[in-house]
């Protein structure tokens, strides 16, 4: 079958799936067809109801949302984003300010109201539930949104050259702060991995999926495509995403945690921007935090953490 053969099957099995709206009407139906990857999925649709009456089939609206994540977007998927007007923008940049501003300090004086700082669990546990709490509502609304290139969620347009030169950077960059670190405060080099290291081998594989992943989710994914009518696409953007990343650390009531992770904002957004993948962002993102807990930094940033593991 061609592939405008395939485009019209697929655009009447949609409407067959629920026959009020489409089951896809974000997606293009030739444009699925034009991808080698969605052939076998567009067979197993046309299989399937090639078994089934003439009348069609209905599937209960549950099943949407997971059929629907099925089908990767294509770049003839992608509806361009609609034109933002002045009073759009003014209400976007509210949002942006008690989204980004107000949630971080609500956290603080929370935090400081229930004495979390008396009970460690509590006071690590806080603002990671809300960050993934968070990262989980940007990740559905990205996903219902037609303007939202979904490859962006994995290697988006990096390349292998972008690999090598973000290891490189990071090589550099870890021998200069371990040096450092073993002049500057030698008690403290590697003290997590020579004191805890079951906590430390434990923490290398939790750390990316529970922490970085949700972060970069929301400081890259949703923050540079929500809120590009603010802010642009170029430096603005990059340096908005890296003070609200920096700020956000406030939850840990330390100075250096703000300024460390303003710069290292400042470094994944420039490697989201350019890359445009959410998952290169997340392993230098991860690769940095991971050095951070590993040479002796973890003190900056463990809101209690390490205190209920011994520290």
């Amino acid at each position: 079958m061609t592939a405008a053969g395939c485009a019209a099957v697929f655009d009447e099995l949609s409407v067959l799936v629920d026959p009020r709206r489409s089951l896809v009407p974000a997606y293009r139906a030739e444009g699925v067809a034009r991808s080698r990857t969605n052939r076998p999925l567009i067979g197993a649709w046309i299989g399937a109801c090639a078994a089934l009456p003439h009348g069609g089939i209905s599937l209960p609206r549950r099943y949407h949302v997971p059929v629907m994540m099925l089908l990767p977007t294509t770049p003839d998927a992608i509806r361009p984003p609609a034109a933002v007007g002045r009073a759009a923008r003014l209400l976007r940049a509210g949002e942006f300010l008690l989204l980004f501003g107000g949630i971080p300090l609500a956290l603080v004086f929370a935090a400081r109201a229930l004495r979390l700082a008396e009970t460690p669990v509590l006071a690590a546990a806080l603002p990671l539930a809300a960050a993934i709490t968070a990262a989980a509502a940007c990740f559905l609304w990205l996903w219902a949104d037609p303007s939202f290139d979904r490859r962006q969620l994995g290697r988006g347009g990096a390349k292998r050259g972008d690999n090598r030169a973000m290891l490189a950077l990071f090589a550099g960059a870890a021998m200069g702060i371990t040096s450092a670190m073993s002049i500057a405060a030698p008690q403290w080099l590697f003290w997590l991995p020579r004191h805890q290291p079951m906590v430390w081998l434990a923490f290398l594989p939790a750390y990316p999926l529970i922490s970085v992943l949700p972060q970069e989710l929301i400081y890259r994914s949703f923050f540079f495509h929500r809120y590009r009518p603010l802010f642009g696409d170029g430096r603005a953007m990059i340096v908005a995403s890296a003070v609200a990343f920096g700020y956000m650390h406030i939850v840990f009531n330390n100075p250096m945690a703000v300024l460390l992770t303003l710069l290292g904002g400042a470094l994944f957004a420039w490697r989201y921007r350019h890359a445009r993948s959410l998952l290169l962002a997340t392993v230098e993102h991860a690769l940095y935090g991971i050095l951070v807990f590993t040479v002796g930094l973890g003190p900056f940033f463990s809101n209690g953490t390490l205190r209920l593991v011994g520290g």
